[in-house]
């Protein structure tokens, strides 16, 4: 990441971007796993007095069931760890020196799917979590935004096989998204790793 990038978000914040984490072959294998293997559901969300269907399909896995995940009145009960997803954990893990014990799983189908403004800062993910996000598959833009200036933003290109990870107090002064795109109109599967309280605590 680029000394002006990090400037613009400040001493207490942090993003940091690692190229091809996995190569090429590795990438390619992950995605078909993820994609034929997930059990992947599509959820409904309200606004606005409407229900409406989230642009993007799903999954929430963890270590243990005691793990239940809530965001936009959405209640994500886990599935297990697989092997697979445990291994990818143990890779984030030792790159990042943070402890993960559950992943958000989204599959973007196409330029069409994708995720608004948000926050990775929900109680459950304790003061500041470190989140870290895998991609595979097509490349997508991720744009970040500060909370206290809605002009103040910043691009990243989010390739195939890539690790972004955003910790310090990231989650509560900068917001992300994925819009929409035509020019990017591939697959990809998104892979964002937290640790996870029990939500009765």
């Amino acid at each position: 990441m680029s000394k002006d990038f990090q400037k613009l978000l400040g001493e207490d914040s942090r993003v940091l971007y690692f190229k091809k984490f996995y190569n090429e072959k590795q990438s390619g294998e992950i995605f078909q796993y993820l994609k034929n293997h997930i059990k992947w559901r599509s959820d409904k969300i309200k606004m606005f007095g409407r229900v409406h269907s989230l642009p993007r399909l799903q999954a929430w896995y963890a270590e243990n069931k005691d793990l239940v995940y809530t965001y936009s009145r959405i209640e994500l009960r886990p599935q297990i760890f697989t092997s697979e997803l445990k291994q990818l954990v143990s890779d984030v893990e030792n790159k990042t020196g943070h402890e993960y014990n559950s992943v958000l799983l989204n599959y973007y189908r196409g330029g069409d799917d994708y995720v608004s403004w948000h926050a990775d800062d929900e109680a459950e993910l304790g003061e500041c979590p470190a989140i870290a996000s895998l991609s595979f598959g097509g490349t997508r833009k991720f744009v970040l935004r500060s909370k206290a200036d809605k002009n103040k933003k910043m691009d990243l290109m989010l390739e195939d096989g890539s690790l972004l990870l955003m910790d310090g107090e990231t989650q509560h002064k900068w917001e992300h998204q994925l819009p929409r795109s035509k020019i990017f109109d591939q697959e990809r599967i998104n892979c964002t790793f937290r640790y996870c309280y029990p939500s009765s605590l």
